[in-house]
C-alpha cells in the first residue's frame, strides 16, 4: 500500500522551487493576501508560461538548431508545513493549481478547498538503510574508477558559482556536522559535497563522452518569509534539434543528451544544466527550525527539506525527464516535437502524441490515466510495478490528472504507480536505491550504454551454445563476450521457438562475467537459441547465431493426458471377460484407450512438443501513412509520417527512409530531403515517425506532393513502402493566409487557435511588433470583420481573433487595409485605438483616487462604467512620472471576473499599456489594480493619466465602444528621506 503523499514535485525544463508555511495551524490559509502571497502568485505565472513568443532558434552551420528556453517552461514546486510538523511538497505549472494546493487563492486570499493529503511523520519508514548507503557509495565509487579507466567517460560536473565566503564557499559551521554521511567541515563544503554526490548517483548511470557542466550557485532569493519562500531552480539551459547522430529528426533535445549523442558540445559559450537555490532557506526565512537537510540519505528530521532527494529528481527532469509541449494548448515548442512526447502514448485514441494535433493533445493532456510511457526500456523494466503499468505491454501511466488547471504536468509518472518511482510528482518515503524506472526512460530516449565514450553503443557478441546440441539434465555453460567496457549485470534467457520468443529466464541480475552455468531444463527442442542482455534493458544484447537442439528429455504430462491408465494396465480385462478385445483390437480404444501406448511409448511422438516449432515465425511488418497539411506563407512546417510495424519477434529491426520528387520539388526548395535515414524498431516498439520539413512561399500555387519511400528493412518486410505528403496549395487562405492566423510567427499555420489569440494580445500592448515582410499586421487586424480591419491592432483584434479560434466566426482571407513601410510614427497609429473624445458621456474608464506616503506603497484602480454596453476588451495606456511612482505591478482587481486575461507591457518607463479580455461581457465595473512604490525624495502630488489615443474598447463581436478615460493625482504624504 502506498503512503501518504509526502513530497510533490516537477520539472519541465527548469524547475523552481518555492515553499508556503503555516504557523500553527490552517486556518492561516483563509487570511487576506498579503504581499509576499502576491509576489508569489506574480512569480509562479511568470515562470509557468508555456508560450513560444519571442524564443529564436539559432541555425548553426552543421544545419542544426538550438533554443535557449529563457527560463520558460517551468515548474513551481509548493512546500506547506503541516500541522504535525512535517513539509507536503506539490510543484504546479499554473497558478489555479498552486492555489487548489495551498487552499487559498494568492492574489484575493478567499479560501479553496483542496484535496492536499497531510504528510505524515516519517522517523522510522522515511530513512535510508544502511544497505542502500553502501549501494550510493559503491555505485559512485564504481563511476569514479570508470572515469580513470576511461577518461573520456560520463562525468556530471558541479560549477561552483558563488563569491568568496557565500554559497558554496560560506565558511559558517554547518547545522549538524557529519549530517547524514556528509563530510563537509563548513556549510559550503556540506553544500557542495550534496551537489556532487547527486551528480555522481546520475553520472554512475549515463554515458556520454561530453561532459554535463552544472550552473551551480546558493544566492538570497525571495519572497522569503514565513507566508512563503522560493527554494530554487533547476534544469536545462538550452534545447536542440537535427544535429549529427539525433535519433529522430525535427525533435527537440534536452542539451546533455544531445550532446551525448552528438559526441560534440553543441554550446560551447553556456553550461548544459542550472542549479540555483536559496541561502535564505538556511537562516530559518521559512520559519523557526526550518532548513535544508545536508545529508547523503533521507534521513531528514520534521520541518526540513531534503535537498539530495530534490536535486535527483530535477536532474533527472534536466537530463531528459520533461516535455516542452505546451500542455495547456497543445502547441509544440515552435512547431517541433520533443524527444519526451514521441515517446508519450494516449491509449483512448491510440496515438502518440508527436502524430496529434494540438487540439488533440490538448485534450490528452487531462486523459486521466490514460496517457502512458511507450519506450522499450520501460516495457521490459516495469514487470514489479503495480496500478499504473499496463499488464498486456508494460507501458506505465504518465500524470495527467482531470479536470485540472491549464498547463497540467505530463513530466512524471502517475501518482498511482506502486511502488513509488522517483518521477512521480510525489514521494511518499525513502529514496530509490536505483533511480528506480527514470533509467529505462533515459535509455528509451537515447542515453544509451556506451562505456568507452567511441558514440559506439556497447554490445554482447558471441553467445554460446549457438548450433550444437546439448542435454537435458545436464550442467552447460552459456557464455558471451562484451563489447566496450560494458559489465552491468545481465538477463539470460532462453527461446524454444528459434528467437521469437524469450519466455524461459535461464538466470536474472547475475553479474556479467562472461559466462555462467545452468542446469539445462527439460524443453526439447530443435530451436532453441539463448539471449544476453543487461539486466531490465533491452539492450545491451547479444543471441544465439544459431538453433541449438535440446535433447534426450521427456514428453511433458500436458501431452500424454492418458499417462493414468499405465498404472492399471489389467483393469480392463477384468471388465471383459470375454475376451473381445484381443479378437478385434480395433473396438477396445473405446475400453482401452491407452492399453497399446503403455506398452509402446513410442507411439507418443506425435504428442511431443517438437510440432509446435514449425509454426511459422512472426516477421515485423512495416508500413507508412499519408499525411496532407497547409504549407505555410513563410518559415517551415513539420509534415509527421508514422512508419507502424507489425508484429514482432522479440528482435531489433529497421528500416531506411529516402524521400523522393513528385510535384513538390527539392530544387524548387519545396522541402527538405532525406537520405539514408534508418529507423530503428527495439523489441516492442510498433510505430515510429519520420518528420520531412516543408518550406513556405508567398506564391500562389496548387497542391503539391512528394513521397517518403521505406526500403532495406532488417529483420522484418515492407507492405506498404510509400507515404504521400500533399502539401495544401493557397486554395483556402490566399497567398496572404488567413484573417487572424498568425501564430506561430511570422506566417501562421493555416489555423486559428488559442496560441493566434494570445499573438493579438501581444501585438495590441505593444509587446511585439508585426513584420510587414510576412504580412503579420494585415493578418492581425481582423477586426471590424467587414471591412477585414481598420489599420489598428486594438481589443477589437482580440475579439475577432478569440471568435475565428472557437470557430464562431468562418475562416476568412487575409486583406484590408495596408500601410506602408514602418516608421516611429506609424507604428504607434497602428498600435492601440483610435482618438477618442474627452468627456465623460458614455462608458468611462476610470482611475481612483489615492493617497500615497513616502517610501510606501500606493494602489491604483482602473474602473468600468460600462453604461449597458456589452464590453468584452479594454485596451489603454497609462502615463505616470517614474521619478516618483517606481515599480509598477499591475495585477487584476480581486473583483474582476473570473476568465478574463490581462496583458501588461512595462517596458516603458513612465507609461504602463494594459490589456483586458473575456470570453463573456464584463459584468464588474473594477478591473485592474496598479501598486506603485512612492519615492523617498518627492513630495506634492503626481499625476496619472489615460493616453486618450490608446483607449480601445471592443465589444462582444469585436465592434468599438466609444470611450473615454478620467484621469487621477496620487498625493504624497510625509517627509521626503535625504
Amino acid at each position: 500500500m502506498k503512503r501518504n503523499i509526502l513530497i510533490v514535485f516537477v520539472l519541465i525544463a527548469i524547475s523552481v522551487i518555492g515553499i508556503s508555511f503555516l504557523e500553527p495551524t490552517h486556518a492561516q490559509i483563509e487570511a487576506r493576501p498579503n504581499d509576499d502571497d502576491r509576489q508569489m502568485a506574480s512569480l509562479i505565472k511568470r515562470l509557468t508560461d508555456q508560450s513560444t513568443d519571442g524564443l529564436m532558434q539559432e541555425y548553426m552551420p552543421d544545419g542544426s538548431v538550438k533554443m535557449d528556453l529563457q527560463d520558460r517552461f517551468q515548474s513551481v514546486p509548493l512546500g506547506l508545513l503541516e500541522e504535525n510538523g512535517e513539509i507536503s511538497m506539490m510543484c504546479v505549472t499554473s497558478l489555479g493549481e498552486a492555489n487548489g494546493f495551498l487552499g487559498r487563492d494568492l492574489e484575493t486570499g478567499k479560501s479553496l478547498p483542496t484535496a492536499r493529503t497531510p504528510a505524515e511523520p516519517r522517523e522510522h519508514d522515511h530513512a535510508m538503510t544502511e544497505e542502500e548507503y553502501r549501494f550510493y557509495v559503491e555505485l559512485i565509487e564504481q563511476a569514479a574508477q570508470r572515469r580513470l579507466d576511461n577518461p573520456n567517460a560520463a562525468t556530471i560536473n558541479i560549477i561552483n558559482n558563488d563569491g568568496a565566503g557565500e554559497g558554496f564557499n560560506s565558511t559558517a559551521a554547518p547545522a549538524v556536522p557529519g549530517e547524514g554521511g556528509n563530510p563537509g567541515a563548513t556549510l559550503g563544503e556540506q553544500r557542495l559535497a550534496l551537489f556532487n554526490f547527486a551528480a555522481a548517483i546520475w553520472g554512475a548511470y549515463l554515458d556520454s563522452s561530453v561532459t554535463t557542466n552544472v550552473r551551480s550557485n546558493f544566492n538570497p532569493l525571495t519572497p522569503c518569509s514565513t507566508s512563503g519562500g522560493v527554494l530554487g531552480s533547476a534544469g536545462t539551459i538550452n534545447i536542440h534539434r537535427d544535429f549529427p547522430n539525433a535519433q529522430f529528426s525535427g525533435t527537440w533535445y534536452h542539451a546533455a543528451l544531445a550532446n551525448k549523442l552528438a559526441g560534440t558540445d553543441r554550446n560551447t559559450v553556456n553550461p548544459e544544466m542550472t542549479a540555483q537555490f536559496n541561502s535564505d532557506v538556511d537562516t530559518g526565512c521559512l520559519g523557526a527550525g526550518t532548513r535544508f537537510y545536508y545529508g547523503l540519505n533521507s534521513a531528514n528530521p520534521g520541518g526540513t527539506v531534503n535537498l539530495l532527494v530534490v536535486l535527483l529528481h530535477e536532474m533527472g527532469h534536466g537530463l531528459g525527464f520533461s516535455s516542452f509541449v505546451n500542455s495547456s494548448t497543445g502547441a509544440f515548442n515552435s512547431g517541433f516535437p520533443d524527444v519526451y512526447s514521441t515517446f508519450m502514448f494516449d491509449r483512448t485514441t491510440s496515438t502518440f502524441w508527436n502524430a496529434m494535433t494540438d487540439a488533440q493533445r490538448q485534450a490528452s493532456a487531462i486523459n486521466n490515466n490514460n496517457v502512458l510511457w511507450d519506450g522499450a526500456n520501460v516495457r521490459i523494466g516495469s514487470g514489479a510495478i503495480g496500478t499504473c503499468r499496463e499488464a498486456s505491454t508494460g507501458r506505465l501511466e504518465l500524470y495527467t490528472p482531470s479536470p485540472v488547471e491549464p498547463g497540467s504536468s505530463v513530466s512524471h509518472y502517475n501518482t498511482r504507480c506502486s511502488p513509488n518511482l522517483l518521477m512521480e510528482p510525489s514521494i511518499n518515503s525513502g529514496l530509490p536505491t536505483d533511480l528506480d524506472l527514470t533509467r529505462q526512460q533515459m535509455r528509451d530516449i537515447g542515453w544509451y550504454r556506451d562505456t568507452t565514450a567511441d558514440l559506439v553503443p556497447d554490445t554482447i557478441t558471441n553467445v554460446s551454445p549457438s548450433g550444437n546440441s546439448i542435454l537435458v539434465g545436464t550442467n552447460v555453460s552459456v557464455t558471451w563476450t562484451n563489447t566496450g567496457g560494458f559489465d552491468r549485470n545481465v538477463t539470460i534467457e532462453l527461446s524454444t521457438d528459434g528467437g521469437v520468443t524469450f519466455p524461459t529466464a535461464v538466470a536474472t541480475n547475475v553479474a556479467n562475467t562472461g559466462t555462467f552455468t545452468f542446469t539445462v531444463p527439460n524443453s526439447p527442442t530443435s530451436q532453441a537459441r539463448f539471449r544476453v542482455r543487461e539486466h531490465n534493458f533491452v539492450a545491451p544484447l547479444g543471441t544465439s547465431a544459431a538453433n541449438v537442439t535440446i535433447s534426450g528429455g521427456t514428453p511433458t504430462p500436458t501431452n500424454t493426458p492418458t499417462a493414468t491408465p499405465t498404472n492399471t494396465p489389467t483393469a480392463t480385462p477384468t471388465n471383459t471377460p470375454t475376451a473381445t478385445p484381443t479378437a478385434t483390437p480395433t473396438a477396445t480404444p473405446t475400453n482401452t484407450p491407452t492399453a497399446t501406448p503403455t506398452n509402446t511409448p513410442t507411439a507418443t511422438p506425435t504428442n511431443t512438443p517438437t510440432a509446435t516449432p514449425t509454426a511459422t515465425p512472426i516477421v515485423p511488418v512495416f508500413t507508412i501513412n499519408n499525411v496532407t497539411q497547409m504549407e505555410g506563407n513563410a518559415g517551415t512546417s513539420l509534415f509527421v509520417f508514422t512508419i507502424t510495424k507489425t508484429g514482432d519477434n522479440g528482435l531489433q529491426s529497421s528500416v531506411t527512409v529516402n524521400t523522393s520528387d513528385g510535384t513538390a520539388t527539392v530544387a524548387d526548395n519545396d522541402y527538405v530531403p532525406i537520405t539514408g535515414q534508418v529507423v530503428v524498431f527495439p523489441s516492442g516498439t510498433f510505430t515510429r515517425p519520420v518528420n520531412v520539413t516543408v518550406v513556405g512561399d508567398m506564391n500562389i500555387e496548387p497542391d503539391e506532393i512528394f513521397f517518403v519511400n521505406l526500403s532495406a528493412p532488417t529483420n522484418g518486410t515492407v507492405s506498404v513502402s510509400q507515404g504521400v505528403g500533399t502539401v495544401l496549395g493557397d486554395k483556402g487562405g490566399g497567398s496572404l493566409g488567413f484573417e487572424g492566423d498568425i501564430a506561430p510567427r511570422p506566417s501562421g499555420d493555416g489555423a486559428m487557435n488559442s496560441t493566434d489569440v494570445i499573438q493579438t494580445r501581444r501585438f495590441a500592448a505593444g509587446l511585439d511588433t508585426p513584420n510587414p515582410a510576412t504580412n503579420e499586421l494585415q493578418r492581425a487586424d481582423s477586426a471590424p470583420r467587414a471591412t477585414l480591419g481598420d489599420n489598428l491592432i486594438n481589443s477589437g483584434d482580440v475579439v475577432q481573433a478569440r471568435r475565428y479560434a472557437a470557430s464562431l466566426d468562418p475562416l476568412t482571407s487575409s486583406g484590408g487595409p495596408s500601410v506602408p513601410p514602418f516608421g516611429e510614427e506609424e507604428l504607434a497609429a497602428i498600435i492601440g485605438g483610435a482618438f477618442m473624445s474627452g468627456d465623460a458621456r458614455g462608458p468611462v474608464l476610470r482611475l481612483t483616487s489615492q493617497n500615497g506616503r513616502v517610501g510606501s506603497d500606493v494602489t491604483v484602480g482602473v474602473t468600468l462604467d460600462r453604461s449597458g454596453a456589452q464590453v468584452a476588451a479594454a485596451g489603454f495606456t497609462l502615463v505616470y512620472d517614474p521619478a516618483k511612482l517606481l515599480s509598477p505591478v499591475v495585477r487584476l482587481s480581486a473583483k474582476a471576473p473570473a476568465g478574463l486575461a490581462l496583458t501588461v507591457n512595462d517596458r516603458e518607463p513612465g507609461r504602463l499599456t494594459i490589456l483586458v479580455d473575456s470570453v463573456d461581457a464584463i459584468t464588474l465595473s473594477e478591473l485592474v489594480s496598479i501598486t506603485f512604490t512612492v519615492a523617498d525624495d518627492v513630495s506634492g502630488a503626481s499625476s496619472i493619466v489615460f493616453d486618450q489615443r490608446s483607449i480601445s474598447v471592443a465589444g462582444l463581436f469585436g465592434d468599438t465602444i466609444q470611450m473615454s478615460g478620467v484621469e487621477t493625482n496620487v498625493r504624497i504624504t510625509g517627509r521626503p528621506r535625504r
